[in-house]
């Protein structure tokens, strides 16, 4: 296969009874995790000076949404977060589960695909989606180094279920090769989604004390600038060097 013949696409294009809406693609999606509204900014004006398509899944009410809206190349999900609810650590933007998922489909009532901060599923969570009318559940993560071959499927609710094989943040937790990475993702036959996050991207980190080292700051975008991995190769020289050789 050459490398010509990979494309990005959007998630909401994935039809698990048409091999061809995602066969050959390759799927850039991103959960804001309260990025800072410039951060995004940043990453979407990357990402659109190399036109790629690209999934965001959205965390929290912000101006940059109608930004990423009006931009062609994006469509807008959810990233609704459970973790208070399950770990009882803080404030919950709602008194159950129902209500954290209502309360993000008012910030993004257009949304078709979720994907859960921390990746929780539950069944009952799945028919909560089905009755929304999503379409697209991105919960399963496959490491792409394990080498199964993966497709999106259907759900007993109709939800397809649409799994992804790399992310930033575990790439850098498992200490992976970003240059065997791009290899595998340019070669991989299975359904190939991507998962990222603003701030790796923005920071260009290459490893997961970077991210640590901002923690505490990261609504300060001006020392947030400070930051920015410019001596090795990180997050977003991978999706760069990936861009280079499937439109080479």
């Amino acid at each position: 296969m050459g490398l010509s013949m990979k494309q990005f696409g959007l998630v909401s294009e994935i039809d698990y009874t048409n091999e061809s809406s995602w066969k050959d693609k390759i799927f850039v999606t991103l959960d804001i995790d309260w990025a800072h509204d410039d951060v995004v900014r940043n990453v979407a004006d990357f990402l659109s000076s190399n036109h790629i398509k690209a999934t965001w899944f959205v965390t929290h009410q912000s101006p940059v949404l109608d930004e990423l809206r009006n931009n062609p190349l994006f469509e807008l999900g959810i990233h609704p977060n459970y973790n208070p609810l399950l770990l009882q650590h803080s404030t919950s933007k709602g008194a159950n589960a129902k209500e954290v998922l209502e309360n993000i489909l008012q910030i993004v009532p257009e949304a078709k695909s979720v994907r859960s901060h921390s990746l929780t599923q539950h069944s009952a969570l799945v028919d909560y989606y089905a009755e929304k009318g999503l379409v697209h559940e991105l919960n399963v993560f496959i490491p792409i180094q394990e080498d199964i071959i993966l497709k999106p499927y259907r759900h007993w609710t109709n939800i397809i279920q649409v799994p992804h094989v790399w992310e930033d943040d575990v790439n850098m937790r498992y200490g992976l090769d970003y240059f065997e990475m791009i290899e595998k993702v340019i070669d991989y036959t299975g359904i190939t989604v991507l998962d990222f996050h603003p701030i790796h991207l923005f920071l260009n980190a290459n490893a997961y004390e970077q991210y640590e080292e901002v923690k505490d700051f990261l609504q300060d975008y001006q020392r947030l600038e400070t930051h920015i991995n410019k001596d090795s190769f990180g997050t977003k020289n991978f999706l760069s060097l990936l861009v280079d050789k499937i439109t080479s």
